[in-house]
This record gives C-alpha cells, structure tokens and sequence, in this order.
C-alpha cells in the first residue's frame, strides 16, 4: 500500500507482535511481508506473482496487485489487536 504513516523492522518469527502507541481514531489499513533475502523489498516473479510471503490487515486480497485502502482497513477508535496472516 501506498503512503505509509509508518514502518517497522522485526525479525522473523512464528509470531511477531508491533505495537504502535498514540494513533488518532480513525481508518487504518496494514500490509506486512517477509523479506526472506533481505534486500528491503517484496520479490515477484517475472509475471508479478510475489515470491515472498506477505499479508493485509482484514487478510484482504487484490486480484492483480495489492487490495484497495477500504478492503483492508479497520475503523481504530481504543487499543485494538490487529492479526495479519501471511500467504
């Protein structure tokens, strides 16, 4: 997704958790995946099928690209958990 507020490095791990404190109430949509190579980037292949592992907040999907703001976001109004799933 385009115009990121924000960003995070972790390490790979069965489970990850990110805390991000004093957001305002409002609409916020993540998108994650695992960099496996390192090179800061999501991979694909040459028809542009990522090669690497990635996931959207409400485990949206796009059919040819990522999914729009609306169909991963979640309306933020207290503390929330959010879980992504990796593909």
């Amino acid at each position: 997704m385009k115009g990121a507020l924000s960003g995070e490095r972790q390490p790979a791990a069965a489970r990850t958790v990110l805390v991000f404190r004093n957001l305002p109430a409002g609409p916020y949509a993540l998108s994650q995946f695992h960099d496996e190579n390192g090179n800061d980037k999501l991979d694909s292949n040459i028809a542009g099928i990522p090669t690497e592992r990635y996931g959207f907040s409400r485990d949206a999907r796009g059919r040819m690209g990522a999914p729009g703001f609306a169909d991963a976001a979640i309306d933020l109004r207290a503390d929330s958990s959010i879980t992504v799933h990796l593909r």
